[in-house]
């Protein structure tokens, strides 16, 4: 088994459809930076989700998104939708809007998470980057 695996984490990442960021509890989670398409140094995650047997595989090139913290059951950030009336809902920001963003990190101020890994401020295109 590989030394730098992480056997217990949560993970926050905003997903492929640029709504709200979400999290996942996961085991046997293993952190890269390496080169996928454009990217010299995109960051992968690959984990097994709690409760699942097989493996997934997260990529972020663009802006990545992903925090890793230590341990299962923290709150859940705030969701993508709002009641409008008793049978309507909507989203409360437009996809990809920064909005989703600026939320995520005031709400992740305020916890006492023990941060593991946070690549809200990697560069993709650095060729010399790593993970910490």
């Amino acid at each position: 088994m590989n030394t730098n695996v992480i056997p217990r984490a949560t993970i926050y990442f905003q997903n492929e459809f640029g709504f709200a960021v979400q999290s996942c509890e996961v085991r046997d989670l293993e952190l890269e930076v390496r080169p996928y398409a454009q990217y010299t140094a995109a960051v992968q995650a690959t984990f097994v989700p709690k409760g699942k047997r097989n493996r997934c595989r997260i990529v972020q090139g663009y802006k990545p998104t992903l925090v890793v913290v230590e341990g299962w059951g923290h709150e859940t950030p705030p969701g993508s939708f709002r009641q409008v009336r008793a049978d309507v809902v909507e989203t409360k920001h437009t996809s990809f809007s920064g909005e989703w963003l600026d939320g995520f990190d005031a709400w992740f101020a305020a916890q006492s998470f023990r941060v593991l890994a946070d690549f809200r401020a990697h560069d993709s295109n650095d060729r010399f980057a790593s993970v910490v």
